[in-house]
């Protein structure tokens, strides 16, 4: 029988910083593929967006 049921859900704090540390590296890969993507096919001005949209 399970003593605490809610003891498999529970996170250690090490596993926590590496899954941040994970994320944080998945955040940097997503921004620096976005700027690639800038610098090839160039951007849209926000004035630009918001007179295609009647904003």
């Amino acid at each position: 029988m399970v003593k605490d049921p809610f003891s498999a859900a529970r996170t250690h704090l090490e596993d926590l910083r590496v899954l941040e540390a994970l994320e944080d590296k998945i955040d940097l890969e997503d921004a620096k593929k976005a700027l690639q993507d800038i610098e090839k096919q160039g951007s849209v001005s926000w004035e630009e967006i918001k007179l295609e949209l009647a904003l």
